[in-house]
């Protein structure tokens, strides 16, 4: 999975907001996310279902943070996505009709009205930083005060 991830940064960074760039390559790209974050959300699944079923396997909880830190790392990396297809679509708002893009016409026309909110992929990036920590602080100050938490 990490070199699927390096592979989408290597292919599609700065490389979706240009002329170039078609109807049929972004239903190429769509395609590819959804296998990828299928995938990334069966190992998420996998290592917090044997996790939840023995916390006291040291191994468990390591692979456990292993799989927490990659999908970080990867939601960073991988952040210029939205940003690039949404300058894409506000440029070319035809491809938003495009018959082979149909299934992402909502998708698509979600993407587009967030344009003039989008920050930086840095800015991007530290939420997603700021959000990882305070969720994990969040969690963890309310397991020990005894309060229940149900979060992915």
């Amino acid at each position: 999975l990490q070199k699927q991830a390096d592979d989408f940064v290597t292919t599609y960074k700065e490389k979706i907001n240009t002329a170039t760039f078609s109807a049929d390559d972004l239903y190429e790209l769509f395609k590819k996310q959804e296998k990828f974050y299928a995938d990334v959300e069966d190992l998420k699944v996998y290592s917090q279902s044997v996790y939840d079923a023995n916390m006291t396997i040291p191994e468990l909880e390591a692979l456990k943070n292993k799989v927490d830190d990659f999908v970080t790392n990867t939601s960073k990396n991988l952040a210029f996505f939205k940003l690039e297809i949404g300058k894409l679509v506000d440029k070319k708002k035809d491809l938003i009709d495009t018959p082979i893009l149909k299934d992402y016409k909502h998708y698509l026309h979600r993407i587009r009205r967030s344009v003039p909110h989008l920050l930086s992929e840095v800015e991007e990036q530290l939420i997603l930083d700021v959000l990882v920590t305070k969720s994990s602080t969040l969690f963890f100050s309310a397991s020990n005060s005894g309060i229940v938490i149900f979060a992915s």
